[in-house]
């Protein structure tokens, strides 16, 4: 198992102890609502007149899978997926009720925002025109990818490292992943609560 599949394992035991902890119930999802629907647990804090909510755990990443060790995880800034390397729709436009991004610290930090607002804020937020993003449309051409194999799809510039609040797709990856369809970008948390968008810290009492 890869370094960051081994770290996003790691944050969502994370997030399962630290629902246990609280006596909350929690149910993992089953495998077609992770990878279709994008969310990896029901959740109920057992809240009169609430209902349970699934949850998208997001670990801490690195500007780039070649930096090395977790004082490369980024602190502040996370990867958006808007469309995955299939070129299907990626995490942020699942059926998550609330993302529960980890933090980089010794102690376990989650830092929780209502998946609806985040959207709506990152489509105000992220630059999507054709201008900054030159789109173009290609063919699927990875044979890995099954049902999206030989689909038309729409990819962004693949001639920037750090797309702040901007799109890429990233490059075609002989080694390991060949080509990639999807559309990515950096955004900074401390930026929501800048503009009011209301986020927590779930973490051990």
């Amino acid at each position: 198992m890869s370094e960051e599949k081994n770290r996003g394992t790691k944050a969502e035991k994370d997030l399962y102890d630290l629902c246990k902890y609280k006596k909350w119930d929690i149910t993992p999802a089953d495998i077609d609502q992770n990878i279709d629907e994008h969310w990896d647990f029901m959740v109920d804090r057992n809240i009169p007149f609430t209902n349970p909510s699934r949850i998208d755990v997001k670990a801490a990443k690195k500007m780039r899978r070649k930096d090395v060790g977790d004082k490369a995880l980024l602190l502040d800034w996370v990867w958006v997926e808007l469309q995955n390397v299939q070129g299907k729709k990626g995490w942020l436009n699942g059926m998550a009720d609330y993302f529960a991004f980890k933090l980089p610290l010794d102690k376990i930090i989650f830092k929780v925002v209502k998946a609806s607002t985040f959207k709506a804020w990152c489509a105000l937020k992220i630059d999507q025109s054709e201008e900054t993003n030159l789109f173009k449309i290609v063919e699927n051409k990875n044979p890995k990818h099954k049902g999206q194999y030989g689909k038309k799809v729409q990819i962004a510039r693949m001639d920037i490292e750090e797309p702040y609040y901007r799109l890429k797709t990233r490059k075609f990856d002989p080694q390991r992943y060949g080509h990639r369809y999807d559309l990515i970008s950096l955004i900074n948390l401390n930026d929501l609560e800048k503009d009011g968008v209301k986020t927590w810290e779930l973490k051990y009492d």
